[in-house]
């Protein structure tokens, strides 16, 4: 029996894959009654980061990924007017992590619907 105290995170890209994995977790939170976590990782290109030692300026690369973290999940508030939802934007590290947000682990998330990143360091299981 599912925990409704426990969210349902998903990770989320601007990538059709991960457009559907927003609506598959939408609708299985809504179904349980929990709330969703949407989480998107993002990356920031080394030389951005030289360029602001010490400085507290903007970071484009995480105003990029709040807009379009919002992008994904819009419409879904409409449409779903009772679904709590929560984001979360996170910076990557240099290591491969398993991400899943605030307030949430992996014993405390009921459900983790995820997208597999060609680019991660992850072990793939294609033959």
């Amino acid at each position: 029996m599912p925990d409704r105290d426990r969210p349902i995170v998903v990770g989320v890209d601007d990538s059709p894959d991960s457009r559907a994995a927003v609506e598959f977790a939408v609708q299985l939170a809504d179904r349980r009654g929990s709330d969703l976590l949407a989480v998107h990782v993002w990356t920031e290109h080394p030389t951005d980061v030289l360029r602001r030692p010490g400085r507290r300026e903007a970071e484009p690369a995480r105003e990029a990924a709040e807009r379009m973290l919002g992008e994904c999940l819009a419409g879904y508030a409409e449409r779903h007017p009772d679904l709590p939802v929560r984001r979360d934007v996170v910076r990557a590290s240099s290591c491969p992590v398993a991400v899943v947000g605030p307030g949430a682990s992996q014993d405390s998330a009921d459900s983790v619907p995820v997208r597999h990143d060609s680019r991660s360091a992850a072990p793939s299981n294609a033959n």
